[in-house]
């Protein structure tokens, strides 16, 4: 199972197709559904990564392209 935090659009899941299970999490809603229209993730969720609500454990992949950026400490 692979999650992209800050998956935005979600233009990683075009390449990173081999993941048999893929989930995008982005803070935005706008952009979760545009990713519902352009791209295939099994599963979106619209959440924050610094109260993230799933397991770490559960995930094989986990992917944050620009999500660093975007923390404010």
């Amino acid at each position: 199972m692979m999650l992209d935090a800050g998956c935005g659009n979600g233009r990683s899941f075009e390449t990173l197709s081999d993941d048999p299970i893929k989930v995008g999490m982005d803070a935005s809603l706008s952009l979760l559904i545009c990713t519902k229209k352009r791209w295939h993730a099994d599963l979106r969720v619209c959440d924050e990564f610094e109260h993230l609500s799933f397991k770490k454990s559960v995930y094989g992949t986990f992917l944050n392209f620009r999500l660093r950026q975007q923390i404010v400490e």
